[in-house]
């Protein structure tokens, strides 16, 4: 039997958290959150299945709703074209969204002790309660930012006809290294030459970079430094809003590692990454164009500086995000696929599937040489 929360407050964390496997956006920390601080327009539904009181499945699901100035499935679909859209009406939403909020590659965790031929019945029993509420609800379900190493379910949903378009990719690169040396020496020789260049001239700028115990006192220029880079790089706001940091450190304790340089006493930069398991994620940076923007305080805070952490502290993957892949692969950085699939109505279908089919080729063709 499937059940729908509201909230993940009545839900055990560590619970939760066996079905996330080594996804930051999955866990329970941050899911809460996001209950608390995202800016969209949004109803969050968590979606548990249990048997003799044991959850052997889990999925989060937003009713999203159009939400200006914040990202979602209009600007993941439409891109650059959304505001000249909106403006004639066309939208893909009110929708069914699943997986987690600013996040990708989790949708519906399994729980780990299953095996294979359980784990399908059950992948599909929940997929089955996800669209019924979709059906429910009169919407349509999209599952955004599916990426290459969820098979079985991208093979479940094109079994079901589920429209399916190719989505930006992710950045992503392992890490086998013993120390940040061997890191750089693992790179080709002009990029190794680079990278080296960027840590010295950052060091002898005088920047210091610190992992913050707590957020007191910095969550103000934290946020107003994402936010400045928000603006920078498009017209969308950092996604969520005032208590995020301390939120964020009270949900996920150590997951959050929440870092800044400094010059002197002043803080040039911020970068904010998540961890969960053996797996982090770099989720936000923003520097001071004055302080930091010309020492490579970005580079050395917001790559180097997390791989050595990583190293560190025996994280074996860092997922970089999206965008700047030229950057990102000469900093050792590989591309995953990712992908957005939608089931909707007849109707809508026959209206949506030349987007999809349009926008899957524009991307395939952008990074078919790997972005």
């Amino acid at each position: 039997m499937v059940s729908i929360d509201s909230t993940l407050r009545s839900i055990n964390p560590r619970d939760w958290n066996r079905l996330a496997g080594e996804n930051a956006f999955a866990s329970h920390g941050w899911l809460r959150t996001v209950e608390a601080c995202w800016r969209a327009s949004s109803e969050a539904l968590y979606f548990t299945l249990r048997r003799d009181g044991e959850i052997l499945a889990a999925a989060v699901c937003y009713v999203v709703n159009p939400s200006p100035g914040v990202e979602t499935l209009d600007d993941m679909l439409l891109g650059r074209l959304r505001p000249a859209a909106s403006s004639l009406g066309i939208s893909f939403l009110p929708a069914l969204v699943c997986g987690p909020a600013q996040g990708y590659g989790w949708h519906i965790g399994i729980n780990p002790r299953l095996d294979v031929g359980a784990e399908a019945q059950i992948r599909r029993e929940m997929l089955d309660a996800i669209e019924a509420e979709a059906d429910r609800r009169g919407l349509p379900l999209s599952l955004t930012q599916t990426l290459d190493d969820e098979p079985e379910l991208r093979a479940l949903l094109e079994e079901r006809g589920y429209l399916r378009g190719r989505n930006v990719p992710i950045a992503w690169m392992d890490v086998p290294w013993r120390s940040i040396d061997d890191y750089f020496a693992s790179l080709p020789a002009k990029s190794r030459r680079e990278a080296k260049r960027e840590c010295r001239r950052n060091i002898k700028s005088g920047t210091r970079i610190e992992l913050l115990e707590s957020c007191e006192g910095f969550e103000e220029r934290f946020l107003d430094l994402l936010g400045e880079n928000a603006r920078r790089h498009g017209s969308l706001k950092f996604p969520f809003g005032n208590g995020f940091l301390s939120s964020l450190s009270e949900n996920m304790a150590d997951g959050a590692l929440i870092r800044l340089s400094r010059k002197g006493e002043a803080v040039s930069g911020v970068h904010l990454a998540l961890r969960h398991g053996e797996t982090a994620v770099a989720y936000a940076v923003g520097v001071d164009a004055e302080l930091g923007g010309g020492d490579f305080t970005y580079f050395r805070l917001g790559y180097y500086s997390l791989i050595e952490y990583a190293i560190q502290h025996r994280i074996n993957r860092i997922f970089f995000g999206r965008g700047m892949y030229d950057l990102k692969r000469r900093r050792g950085c590989r591309l995953m696929t990712s992908w957005i699939y939608t089931r909707t109505s007849v109707t809508h279908r026959a209206l949506s599937g030349p987007w999809y089919e349009l926008a899957s080729w524009w991307n395939g063709y952008k990074f078919a040489s790997g972005g």
